[in-house]
């Protein structure tokens, strides 16, 4: 499932593993006025791992780090608030959690640099879970330049992080299946 800002809500269609798009920025937050457009990342990955193994990296900010091996030490900004260093990136991701469903669903708002929001959902699947998502960012103060910025530099970042994550879970089903079968 994958989320297109022209109709609100998400809808059927197939998606890539990783799909970067841009959209127009209004469907980002109606209220804000914002014009211009947006980076969208989006996801679908499944993996030989159970749930319960998963959401765990996701629950709040300061677990990205566990995942994302190109994240820094996280400080924590209160009102649940934390601010996740990236290698590379000249500012801190400042996110908090918004909506958590344990084992189904985490979604994350930015503020700060960085403006945007993100969502990842579970789906147990026969072998594991798949994970299916997006991250909507861009660069507050830079309206007019973020797309530019977005575009030429920060774009392939934004995705190596995802990737980092999506080859350490791997590895560690790899991991799982080779205890298994080592104890068989």
């Amino acid at each position: 499932m994958a989320r297109d800002d022209s109709t609100g809500p998400s809808t059927q269609r197939a998606t890539p593993r990783h799909q970067v798009a841009w959209r127009n920025r209004r469907g980002l937050s109606e209220n804000r006025g914002d014009q211009g457009t947006i980076m969208l990342i989006e996801f679908s990955e499944e993996f030989d791992l159970p749930v319960a193994d998963v959401y765990p990296y996701f629950r709040t900010p300061r677990d990205w780090q566990r995942l994302y091996g190109a994240f820094g030490d996280v400080g924590d900004r209160g009102d649940g608030w934390y601010a996740v260093p990236l290698r590379g990136f000249p500012f801190p991701l400042v996110a908090r959690v918004t909506s958590d469903e344990p084992l189904r669903s985490v979604r994350w708002e930015f503020r700060g640099f960085w403006r945007g929001e993100g969502e990842v959902r579970f789906t147990p699947t026969p072998g594991g879970v798949a994970i299916q998502g997006y991250e909507r960012i861009t660069i507050r103060h830079l309206p007019w330049l973020a797309p530019l910025v977005e575009r030429l530099l920060l774009e392939s970042k934004f995705r190596k992080v995802w990737d980092s994550g999506w080859r350490r879970l791997r590895r560690q089903a790899a991991a799982g299946r080779a205890s298994a079968v080592l104890a068989s």
